[in-house]
């Protein structure tokens, strides 16, 4: 069993990774775009193009190398330790019902099973890194393009505008960097065309490894020790399909004693029931007559506050906690575009996107206080925004004003 406020927080350290990834990208990318513009001789300009494209692709090998590396480390490290506390947390139940718990490292099965679900998330991360792009609009349609060719096109519309006089250069820069920053690098499933962010596509499969880690652990100790029923954590904010089955005790195998269907119920396993993707409820083991139900109804009836007007829209907690992630993330996309358009020298366009995010941040804290929601500034951050950026925003947005 792990608990929600576990989870929750849980894919932060390997969605920081990818995302820093991105960004040292997108803006070495940006820079190079910025400087072969310049560039209005045709031959000069092809010698520069192939320097830019060999280096960009370098230093995305080296970055793509560095980020697998240390992700393949922190994922080992984290789900280890998760299965520990998930173990431990079911331990201290069995005990209490008098079921005898051996060590973790004396159940070879589970040493085994925690191994599995290492290498496969590892090798989910890992292929994240081999299958990466941008996402073009084509006759209004979305078209996943390799890096390569993404950044290539993209030096190529630029030099051919200010070449051709289409467009000035400060103006045909800004459209290529925008291009790509406004996609973001994108999981790509060849396969079938489907997309992602990167950095999202990242959580995604931590929260699938973590979550089938905790659903087996607790299924194996269940078999082992006899545990027939089980409670289903809760907690305030739940999707609205969740929400109707969180914090209740369950019979696994059909419904028995009065208690429904945990599979049935829940949906368990599937992509989106009880542990599927971005789920945050778990299961633990339950002995009706001797464990205590950690929610009663009145509190599972209770357990998110009253629905709030902001704006003149009526907002649930689990609608507002998604205004609040869509807040978010487009604060991290105009940093994201703040750095794009420093690497590339783009000052006046730089100012307007400040003043953008200093408007983004106010809102952000208006509607987090309206809605009596805390303030989760881990999850507006991304790499090379720190104090510097910080402070060079600031007075942009003054400059501004």
């Amino acid at each position: 069993m792990l608990t929600p406020e576990f989870l929750a927080h849980f894919p932060q350290p390997i969605f920081d990774l990818f995302q820093n990834l991105e960004d040292e990208i997108l803006s070495d990318i940006s820079r190079r775009i910025a400087k072969t513009g310049r560039i209005t001789d045709t031959a000069q300009w092809q010698i520069e193009k192939l320097s830019a494209i060999l280096s960009t692709d370098e230093k995305i090998k080296k970055a793509i190398s560095n980020v697998d590396k240390k992700a393949q480390k922190e994922i080992e490290k984290m789900l280890t330790e998760a299965a520990q506390t998930s173990f431990d947390a079911e331990a201290a139940i069995y005990h209490a019902a008098n079921k005898p718990v051996r060590k973790l490292a004396d159940y070879s099965e589970l040493e085994m099973l925690i191994e599995s679900i290492i290498k496969q998330t590892q090798g989910e991360l890992n292929n994240l890194t081999r299958t990466m792009g941008f996402v073009e609009q084509v006759n209004g349609k979305s078209r996943a393009v390799s890096l390569t060719n993404a950044y290539q096109k993209q030096l190529d519309l630029a030099q051919l505008s200010v070449s051709t006089g289409t467009l000035d250069y400060n103006t045909a820069i800004r459209t290529a960097v925008k291009r790509l920053a406004d996609s973001g690098i994108r999981f790509i499933d060849y396969e079938s065309g489907w997309t992602n962010h990167l950095d999202v596509a990242a959580r995604r499969a931590v929260m699938t490894g973590v979550n089938q880690l905790s659903m087996r652990m607790t299924d194996f100790l269940a078999d082992e020790l006899g545990c027939e029923f089980f409670e289903v954590t809760a907690h305030a904010g739940a999707r609205p399909s969740h929400r109707v089955w969180q914090g209740e005790v369950y019979h696994r195998g059909g419904e028995k004693d009065g208690y429904p269907d945990l599979e049935g119920t829940t949906g368990l396993g599937r992509v989106d029931g009880l542990c599927g993707a971005n789920c945050r409820h778990s299961y633990h083991p339950f002995f009706p007559g001797i464990s205590e139900r950690v929610y009663s109804r009145k509190q599972l009836q209770e357990i998110d506050p009253p629905s709030f007007t902001y704006n003149g829209k009526v907002y649930t907690t689990y609608e507002a906690t998604q205004k609040q992630r869509d807040i978010e993330t487009s604060i991290r996309k105009t940093k994201r575009i703040l750095l794009c358009f420093d690497s590339a020298g783009l000052k006046d366009d730089y100012i307007a996107a400040a003043v953008k995010l200093k408007k983004q941040r106010e809102e952000y804290k208006k509607f987090s206080g309206v809605a009596d929601l805390a303030l989760q500034q881990e999850l507006t951050q991304i790499y090379g925004f720190g104090h510097s950026q910080v402070s060079k925003a600031a007075w942009a947005y003054k400059k501004a004003i």
